[in-house]
């Protein structure tokens, strides 16, 4: 018998957008994926790219499990852009679509 685990990782989360700008940080919110994919989610990972970079920076060291989250320690006048994965028991979704440049 082989023990098959009942769940798979989660859809992408929605696309994200930014609500509030300032200087150094940005409110990030995205929507919930559209299955779970059986087990609830325990985390979002958040990511953000500057314009200038060729890396994903994952932003958020905690768990989050809300809708949105503060992006901060931005450097001014420059663009970055975020995406979002979803984590449930199962493990990690691929990632969101990218949302477009925001400029601090």
């Amino acid at each position: 018998v082989i023990a098959a685990n009942p769940f798979v990782p989660p859809d992408p989360p929605k696309t994200p957008e930014v609500t509030a700008v300032t200087k150094d940080s940005m409110v990030v919110c995205w929507g919930h994926p559209d299955s779970d994919g059986g087990s609830e989610i325990i985390n979002y990972i958040v990511e953000r790219r500057d314009r200038s970079g060729l890396r994903w920076v994952k932003c958020n060291k905690r768990n989050i499990t809300d809708l949105r989250y503060k992006v901060s320690g931005l450097t001014e006048g420059h663009e970055y852009e975020y995406r979002i994965m979803a984590e449930n028991a199962a493990g990690v979704s691929a990632p969101s679509e990218t949302s477009p440049f925001y400029k601090a």
